[in-house]
Formats: C-alpha cells, sequence, structure tokens
C-alpha cells in the first residue's frame, strides 16, 4: 500500500496522501458512482416519499371522576389536571396495545392500505410490523405524549393521527368503565340488600305496633305510672287492662328495642351505600375525557421520508471508504508478490 515507512513501521500522512493521488482515478469513479447510484435508486420510483404528521397529547390524571365532585377528598381529585410520568406511561401502554391496531385496521382497511394479500400466511404479522414502521409513539421531556403516522398519503397520515388520538381516549375510558360497572353491580346489589333489610325492620316494628309496643323506654314508665294510679283509684278494670299491656311490652319490648338500635346502624350504613352508589353510577355511566390534545395532526406539505441527500451522503462516504479499503488490500498484495518475485 504505502511505499515508504519510518523507523517504526508506521505509516505517515504524507504516505496516505500519496497513496490517495495514486489512485485518485479510482477512488473517484466508485464514490461518484455510488453517489449517483444513491440518486437514481432514491427517486420517487424505487422509494416512494412519505409525508409525516403528528398529534402531542397530555394524558389526564388518573382519578375518579365521582370522588372529583363528590365525598371529603373532592378538591384532592382534579379531573382537570394533567398526569404525572406514571399516566404517561399507561398512555403509551394503551396506544401500543393491540386493540388500537385492531380498530384503526378495521376503520381504515389497512390490509388492503399497506398491499397484503389475504393469501399471506403471516398477513396480521406483516400488518403489525408495517404500522410499527409506520406509527411512533414517545414520551416527550414534558412528559406528554407524541403519535406520528407515516404515510404516502399526507392527507391519511393526519387523519390516522388524529383518529389514534381519540381512540386512546375511549379505550382509556371503556377500560375504567368496564370497572366501575363491575363495581357498580356490586355495590348496587348490597345497597339493594340492606334497603330491603331495612324494610323488614319497620315492618316488624309495625307489627309490634299491633301488640301496643311503640317505644319501650317510655311506654314502661308511663304504663307503671298509670297501673299504680289504677289502683289507688280502685279501678281493677284498668289496672287489669294495664298489667296485660305491662306483660306485652316485657316481653316484645327487648325485641323492638333491638330494632330500633340495628334500623339505626343500619341507616348510617345504607346512607354510606347510597352516596358509594351515586359515586359508581357517575363513573360507570359519565364519560369523561382521559387526554388533552395539544397539537392536532395537519396534512405535511413536505415529504419526511426519504431523506435523499442523507442517503447520497452516506452512499458516496460509504463508497469512499470501501475503495480505500480494497486498493488498500491489493497495493500490499501487489507489492507482497512483487517482492517474492525479487
Amino acid at each position: 500500500m504505502i511505499k515508504n515507512l519510518d523507523n517504526d513501521g508506521e505509516i505517515s500522512f504524507a504516505d496516505i496522501i500519496d497513496f490517495l493521488i495514486i489512485y485518485k482515478k479510482p477512488i473517484l469513479i466508485v464514490t461518484l458512482a455510488a453517489g449517483l447510484l444513491a440518486f437514481i435508486f432514491s427517486l420517487p420510483f424505487f422509494i416512494p416519499p412519505k409525508f409525516k404528521s403528528s398529534v402531542i397529547l397530555y394524558p389526564a390524571k388518573t382519578s375518579s371522576v365521582s370522588r372529583s365532585f363528590m365525598g371529603q377528598y373532592a378538591d384532592q381529585n382534579d379531573i382537570a389536571a394533567f398526569g404525572v410520568e406514571e399516566d404517561c406511561e399507561k398512555l403509551l401502554q394503551i396506544l401500543e396495545s393491540d386493540e388500537i391496531v385492531d380498530l384503526i385496521s378495521k376503520k381504515y382497511d389497512l390490509y388492503k392500505h399497506y398491499e397484503i394479500s389475504n393469501e399471506d400466511a403471516y398477513r396480521q404479522t406483516n400488518l403489525k410490523l408495517r404500522f410499527k414502521n409506520n406509527v411512533t409513539f414517545r414520551r416527550t421531556e414534558y412528559l406528554s405524549v407524541e403519535i406520528s403516522v407515516l404515510d404516502v398519503n399526507n392527507i391519511f397520515a393526519a387523519n390516522m393521527a388524529n383518529e389514534i388520538a381519540r381512540l386512546a381516549d375511549s379505550v382509556k375510558n371503556a377500560i375504567q368503565r368496564k370497572r366501575a360497572k363491575e363495581a357498580l353491580v356490586i355495590i348496587k346489589a348490597r345497597y339493594e340488600e340492606k334497603e330491603d333489610q331495612v324494610k323488614k325492620e319497620v315492618d316488624s316494628l309495625q307489627k309490634l305496633g299491633t301488640y301496643g309496643v311503640l317505644n319501650y323506654e317510655e311506654q314502661g314508665s308511663v304504663l307503671t305510672e298509670q297501673y299504680a294510679r289504677a289502683l289507688m283509684s280502685n279501678q281493677m278494670n284498668v289496672a287489669k287492662e294495664l298489667k296485660e299491656q305491662e306483660k306485652n311490652l316485657a316481653k316484645y319490648g327487648p325485641i323492638h328495642k333491638n330494632i330500633i338500635n340495628q334500623i339505626e346502624k343500619d341507616a348510617v350504613f345504607l346512607t354510606e351505600l347510597e352516596q358509594k352508589y351515586a359515586q359508581a353510577r357517575m363513573d360507570a355511566e359519565k364519560p369523561f375525557s382521559q387526554t388533552f390534545i395539544i397539537n392536532k395532526a395537519v396534512p405535511a406539505e413536505k415529504k419526511a421520508t426519504p431523506l435523499r441527500g442523507l442517503i447520497i451522503g452516506l452512499a458516496m462516504l460509504c463508497a469512499f471508504a470501501s475503495s480505500i479499503l480494497v486498493l488498500a488490500i491489493y497495493s500490499n498484495y501487489k507489492r507482497y508478490l512483487n517482492n517474492k518475485l525479487a
């Protein structure tokens, strides 16, 4: 490769310059040829240009909608607050889910759009690969999420990016509402069970009322006083009747008192269940936006790929380096043969 070496056997800068001058013509030809080929094969005929459209959105803070309006912690659950890092990661997981791919595929017929044949044995796998190559999700440094779509049709790319943002909101809502509906069923059943129990307890009180038991504590003192007066007035019939009432009160009074105490406890519990039931209904029936869209996608005016200048530059650089390497090997091999023959 190099004619002269210094005392340490190292190649000097002058030797390299001499080598480049000697082989400048083949190096130049190979480099320009690579650039020309890169220019030709990066034309739209070979690589269709793609346009990029992006949506930037913030995830909403994950919290119960009902707790934002009801209960003692209402002020601490602001549904209008932007989400934190955890909410951002959850949103990214939803965006990367198969459900998003399936919904977008159905709406825009991506199998046809990406020209994936029905006879393709790996059509679903190929669809996901094409989708992954053309659709990207990333978290920005400001804890927002960017949805980017590449496509040969700039309007299609913008519409698809906006639709993915919309679906992310609806899918997250659907997940939360599904759990809220499950909770609603449980709370509703418990509420109706407790309500039925209180109703039976009230019916029991009414039945005890037919036995003359209305207020155990007050009736006891009143009957004792009236019985004493009847005896003092020598009203034996009245006294006998009052005595029967005292027996009924002694028999059913404790039951009446226990039912009253139980109703008071159940009434408090029923009030709490009623509030939880109202909260569960709000969470299950009232969807709220789970994202805040900052920038909607619009059709791009300039193509995003291919970057022809970068392709041509890299091709020429690789050709330049490769030609030097090949010529260096050729030069050394040629010198080796000359030395051997000499």
